[in-house]
């Protein structure tokens, strides 16, 4: 799948219209506005800038899942830019692109229509990233509270995203996040990422 950065329009129309506080209405715009989006040009960071604004995180991180090989590959992630700059130093390699092998169970709760809490960036990368400098990142963004959800299509789980809340800050905006969520699987199947037929 093709990255490509969003146009200059796009942008502009959803910094005026997609708040925490958006509406069902503009939601099924902003996912009208996605449907049209072909499969080799799928914007994943306009789509990680839009939830970012819709829940108000802190750091937002999108990934395409992908059947063969039970894993998720991270195509976006949004946030302060010196911030994310520090989270890559402590990982030791850049964040886009990277592919995170989904440990056990981690499939089955994905695959739930349900906004998942996490207790650390450790559990957010399936494990992957060591519990201390899961922490030491943590600390050092000031990170509150984590979620994850699965976008769904058919039962069948084409990405997620991994949300990072300010310290002291918490969802205000569950429902909507839910419907975008569920909209969101809908337009990535038209895109034609349910490859759940695949051999």
């Amino acid at each position: 799948m093709t990255h490509v950065e969003p146009n200059h329009d796009a942008v502009k129309w959803h910094q005026v219209n997609l708040t925490t506080s958006a509406t069902d209405a503009e939601l099924n715009h902003v996912l009208e506005y996605y449907a049209d989006w072909e499969p080799e040009s799928f914007q994943w960071s306009c789509l990680a800038r839009d939830l970012k604004r819709l829940t108000g995180a802190l750091i937002l991180v999108l990934s395409e899942y992908c059947p063969a090989k039970m894993s998720l590959v991270t195509r976006s992630i949004e946030g302060i830019p010196q911030k994310l700059e520090a989270v890559i130093h402590q990982l030791g390699h850049p964040m886009v692109g990277h592919e995170w092998v989904l440990a056990e169970g981690v499939y089955e709760e994905l695959n739930k229509v349900q906004l998942h809490r996490l207790d650390s960036i450790h559990e957010a990368s399936s494990y992957h990233i060591p519990e201390f400098i899961g922490f030491t990142i943590e600390k050092m963004l000031g990170i509150g509270s984590i979620y994850s959800m699965g976008f769904l299509h058919d039962n069948q789980l084409l990405g997620n995203f991994v949300l990072a809340m300010p310290k002291g800050h918490e969802l205000v905006s569950e429902r909507q996040i839910m419907l975008f969520s569920q909209g969101v699987g809908r337009v990535l199947a038209h895109a034609g990422m349910d490859r759940s037929n695949e051999s």
